[in-house]
């Protein structure tokens, strides 16, 4: 073995002696390549990975370039396996009044709703009337009760003066149908799905498709599933219940407006 690569794995094993033992650091990306360039992506790089770990996640690509390079399966097998950081999982988003009521017409399971309640929080203090409604749309006592203790995200602190205004009617509201190009040209903030893992590894394709409200400042206010995998309908309403328009005007006065929106779930084969 040439004396310059000898010397380089001592250094990356921290065998060169130093004034105080030190506990050797996991390997970095630059010192994983120079052990393949210096024909140590072998058996014996592959120990010093597993005994060192990594400070990176070796993507995909970078593991192809080593396996290009010369590194042998034993030294791409200890990569792979080797302890690095794991990255921190997104927050969880509190679910929603609209999330909630959709989920619940869509004829989601109530103990699956009552879990992701437990599991998410919400986002709103739900109201004796809310809670009613879901009762009526179907929602179980399980639900209910989840609602009940939920975390709030957001809560809405409660008005010091005067009263709180009663939501408007809905049936006096001005109302009008819109087809989905033109509604979808107002788009302004979308959120993409995340494809749910379950469907991923079933290979579930297929489009949800949903009746949405958009209200007259541009939120989606309700939410009604129309057809769509039962594996991808929970994914495609917590996207487009974030979704935000620019609002529709009707004789210079906003307006809600009711359209189809569809959510293309499609793996990349």
């Amino acid at each position: 073995m040439a004396i310059r690569t000898l010397l380089y794995l001592l250094l990356v094993a921290g065998m060169v002696p130093a004034a105080q033992p030190q506990q050797p650091k996991p390997l970095n990306k630059e010192q994983v390549v120079a052990l393949v360039h210096n024909g140590l992506a072998d058996e014996s790089g592959a120990r010093l990975v597993k005994d060192r770990g990594l400070d990176f996640a070796p993507a995909q690509d970078f593991v192809e370039s080593l396996r290009k390079a010369g590194a042998n399966d034993a030294f791409i097998n200890a990569v792979l396996a080797a302890d690095h950081p794991r990255p921190a999982p997104p927050p969880k988003k509190a679910l929603n009044r609209v999330q909630l009521t959709a989920l619940v017409k869509a004829g989601i399971a109530s103990s699956r709703v009552a879990m992701l309640v437990s599991d998410r929080g919400i986002d709103f203090a739900p109201t004796d009337d809310f809670l009613q409604q879901l009762q009526t749309d179907g929602a179980g006592q399980d639900v209910v009760d989840a609602l009940k203790t939920a975390e709030k995200a957001s809560p809405h602190p409660a008005p010091t003066k005067g009263t709180p205004p009663s939501p408007p009617d809905r049936s006096k509201v001005k109302r009008i149908r819109v087809g989905n190009s033109v509604v979808a040209a107002k788009l302004v903030y979308q959120e993409p799905p995340v494809y749910p893992p379950l469907a991923k590894m079933a290979r579930i394709q297929g489009i949800v498709r949903m009746e949405v409200v958009i209200g007259k400042d541009g939120t989606v206010q309700d939410i009604k599933v129309l057809s769509g995998h039962p594996l991808l309908i929970e994914s495609a309403l917590e996207a487009v219940s974030r979704w935000r328009y620019q609002p529709t005007l009707l004789n210079a006065e906003p307006v809600e407006v009711v359209t189809e929106v569809d959510v293309n779930f499609r793996l990349n084969l």
